[in-house]
């Protein structure tokens, strides 16, 4: 074999070796490139879809929170799980038998300081089959069921509610129904009503692990919202009881009857304030601020707050009754300070009265920053009234004495003329 022969061959293969390739980098290359690509584009979807799950879910929770902020707290406020570093042996049933036994024990109390006769407390089985799962079928939680029933008049059960609703835990009132007593019953009394109700309680997973039923709370643990404020009056319920309404008083006429004015009907401060809002604040005449106050019970009610002009205002109720009185301190551009009973308040566009007014002042500091007078505390006052009264005395105790020498003075010049006229008479005897 020539040299001539040699290249031919060495050209034949390359082009075999050209084809095959060619033929197989389909299969070897592109095919698998392609299915690769193709996978890594559906995992990042999926990556993409997760975040935005995740993120709904997170906005869902803000949501929730803000409709309900004591849920924010679930793990402590939830009946908690049994602590296995403490006790490694402890049976999850027996951890909940220790549950409903404090729990019933806390009901107890809760209903004979109420002043409710609690004649039932029946507490049920521990349920978490019938609740939404997560992975692996587990439930996202379980209830625990109490029943009650008893006697107890309209004021014990309304304590009974506010005193359940204070209370930090995950309970709530399922089922709650009243009868009045067809027929009495022995140590009954005449205000009494049948009572039937069943509270149930939740143990959320992952939640604190504690041997006691009630959360403790520290400096670092702030104790959650509770569903029964201080500022909701609960004792107005009473005069309003469908089942043992009031008697109604009989005035009878006297034989002199006198005429009777009728008192005009008056809202709540509360009711009348959380409905006036800061609405506006604008330049007037592009010179100074002005801010509008605006009652949303009333479609024309209008208070234009202009210091130069008008520093006081006056919301009053539909009745025309006087609320609350004011005077404007300071306008700023987004905000409003007020003046309100010797204290000043920070009032934002959008918010109303009753957010501010009377809980949350502004501080001293806050004030003498804002250039705005403040009232001296009361000791310094007593203490300067007392030097004022100490003046006043001296100033009438000098003016009685300088009163009291000026009629000495005119007696004296009384005498002197006598005098004089009886020299006179003396000196006319002598010539005679």
């Amino acid at each position: 074999m020539n040299s001539r022969e040699r290249v031919l061959l060495y050209v034949v293969l390359g082009l075999v070796v050209a084809v095959a390739c060619g033929s197989l980098a389909p299969f070897l290359y592109f095919k698998p490139r392609k299915e690769l690509r193709a996978r890594r584009e559906a995992l990042e979807k999926s990556i993409e879809d997760k975040k935005a799950q995740i993120y709904k879910e997170r906005t869902e929770i803000k949501k929730i929170e803000e409709f309900s902020p004591r849920l924010a707290s679930w793990q402590q406020i939830s009946l908690p799980e049994p602590d296995l570093k403490k006790e490694p042996k402890l049976v999850p049933d027996v951890h909940m038998s220790r549950m409903q036994i404090a729990y019933q024990s806390y009901l107890t109390d809760l209903l004979s300081r109420s002043g409710f006769r609690a004649n039932v407390i029946r507490a049920g089985k521990f349920d978490n089959k019938a609740t939404p799962t997560y992975t692996k079928n587990k439930p996202i939680y379980g209830t625990q069921t109490f029943t009650v029933e008893g006697q107890g008049n309209v004021q014990s059960i309304i304590k009974m509610f506010e005193r359940l609703h204070n209370t930090p835990l995950l309970h709530q009132v399922k089922n709650f129904s009243i009868l009045k007593p067809r027929t009495a019953q022995r140590g009954q009394k005449p205000d009494d009503l049948d009572v039937k109700l069943t509270i149930e309680v939740l143990q959320v997973v992952g939640a604190e692990k504690r041997t006691a039923l009630l959360p403790s709370f520290d400096e670092k643990k702030t104790p959650p919202v509770v569903l029964a404020t201080k500022k909701r009056e609960y004792d107005h319920l009473v005069a309003r009881n469908p089942f043992y309404p009031p008697a109604p008083v009989i005035e009878r006429p006297t034989q002199q009857p006198t005429e009777t004015v009728e008192e005009k009907p008056k809202e709540r401060k509360a009711d009348v304030l959380a409905f006036v809002r800061l609405t506006m604040i604008s330049r007037k005449e592009g010179r100074r601020w002005e801010a509008l106050l605006r009652d949303l019970n009333k479609k024309d009610e209008r208070i234009t707050l202009d210091p130069p002009i008008r520093e006081n205002f006056v919301v009053r109720d539909r009745y025309d009754n006087e609320v609350l009185r004011g005077e404007v301190s300071l306008i700023e551009d987004r905000d409003v300070i007020l003046k309100i009973e010797k204290k000043y308040y920070r009032l934002k566009v959008g918010q109303s009265l009753g957010q501010v007014w009377p809980d949350y002042p502004l501080k001293d500091s806050e004030a003498k920053e804002l250039g705005l007078e403040i009232a001296p505390p009361e000791e310094e006052k007593s203490k300067e009234s007392k030097d004022k009264d100490a003046k006043d005395k001296d100033a009438k105790a000098k003016e009685t004495t300088a009163k009291d020498k000026a009629p000495s003075k005119t007696t004296g010049k009384d005498t002197s003329k006598e005098s004089d006229k009886d020299k006179t008479k003396s000196n006319t005897t002598r010539k005679d």
